[in-house]
């Protein structure tokens, strides 16, 4: 599929309020070379992420460009917010 499409399959799992999309998104976090995908992925965690997305987001923090980056600590956020923990 081409990154626009994986794009749009990101945030539909991310509003799909289903937690049980959370480890596909995590796959697709961790195997994704597009940064649009990225970042639209981490976004759609911080609706729909369990504790396992945690280590995941928090791990490629310091490798991604600040843009995915802020994604990514939002995503962190949003989960804390929403009182995952691992």
């Amino acid at each position: 599929a081409d990154p626009r499409m994986r794009f749009w399959i990101a945030a539909a799992l991310g509003e799909s309020e289903d937690t049980t999309a959370s480890p596909q998104l995590i796959i697709m976090l961790k195997n994704e070379p597009s940064l649009m995908v990225r970042y639209k992925t981490a976004e759609a965690l911080g609706s729909v992420g369990t504790a396992a997305a945690i280590d995941p987001l928090r791990s490629r923090l310091k490798t991604e460009p600040w843009y995915v980056a802020n994604y990514m600590r939002a995503a962190l956020r949003s989960l804390a917010a929403r009182r995952i923990a691992r």
